[in-house]
């Protein structure tokens, strides 16, 4: 249990990983409170970095915090950053975030940072994403392409 943020490879230069794989074990982080944030591969500055997040061998996953972020920007980049994130859940996830869900998101960027290829592969039993805004973005700042109010795909 993480009654906070949790954070991997946010502004850290290189590759930084969390692996988590014991059969049948489970993660919990946050508490839902203003904040708080679960984030993989962020860069607010002028580094490249990749990071992963693998529990792919555990049961379940439940985080409810403010912000989602997976290989995004925070900040404003500078010269050749880049962030890219690999993330694989585990059999289950339950994912609440209050504020934003943001994959590959450099939308909050105002210099030439580049977010690299980003990941996210669900686990094969139940998953859910819960957040009132979903952000997908590429390299080249594409607009947003918000989920279709069905959910069964991008509008």
């Amino acid at each position: 249990v993480v009654a906070g943020s949790f954070q991997v490879g946010r502004d850290y230069a290189g590759d930084s990983s969390f692996y988590y794989q014991q059969s049948g074990g489970s993660l919990s982080v946050g508490t839902g409170a203003a904040g708080q944030v679960f984030e993989v591969a962020v860069n607010t500055g002028a580094l490249v970095l990749t990071s992963t997040f693998n529990m792919s061998g555990a049961n379940q996953l439940t985080v409810n915090v403010a912000d989602v972020r997976l290989g995004s920007y925070t900040g404003s980049p500078t010269g050749s950053a880049q962030a890219g994130a690999v993330v694989v859940l585990p059999t289950n996830s339950n994912i609440t975030a209050t504020t934003a869900f943001h994959l590959s998101d450099n939308s909050g960027s105002s210099g030439p940072g580049t977010t690299t290829t980003t990941s996210l592969t669900f686990g094969s039993g139940t998953n859910t994403v819960k957040t009132p805004l979903m952000v997908f973005r590429d390299e080249g700042g594409t607009p947003n392409r918000p989920l279709a109010p069905t959910g069964r795909g991008l509008g």
